[in-house]
């Protein structure tokens, strides 16, 4: 309620100049925008140590299904081998993840590095 409200107009329901007349209701639909984000996601892993990538940042996802079979076992039907438009697009970092496994040789120090993206989807 702000200041210059009178005493009649006690109701959540109406406008009061200082807050939103359904600001009760933004709790639940924050939280069906949150789980909205959950819906589609991808989990990328690359080997090495990649610290260019932050969580937050938003970066442009290209899925390319190379053969028919790849496609077949994704969706269920047969499609032409290509860019996938429907999963490509605009994805944010939603978190990230890094591994040290021990190499088995000296020689492949950075290969015991592992990064995991969990990339996220807003429609």
């Amino acid at each position: 309620m702000s200041d210059d409200d009178s005493e009649d107009m006690m109701s959540t329901n109406t406008w009061s100049g200082n807050t939103h007349a359904n600001y009760n209701r933004a709790e639940y639909h924050n939280l069906i925008n949150s789980k909205e984000l959950d819906k589609l996601y991808i989990k990328v892993k690359v080997n090495g140590l990649n610290t260019q990538i932050i969580r937050g940042e938003k970066i442009p996802v290209i899925l390319y299904m190379p053969s028919n079979t790849m496609a077949q076992v994704v969706n269920g039907d047969k499609i032409a081998a290509g860019f996938n438009i429907f999963y490509s697009g605009w994805y944010y970092v939603a978190g990230v993840t890094y591994r040290y496994e021990h190499p088995k040789s000296d020689d492949d120090k950075m290969v015991g590095y592992k990064t995991e993206f969990i990339l996220k989807r807003r429609e």
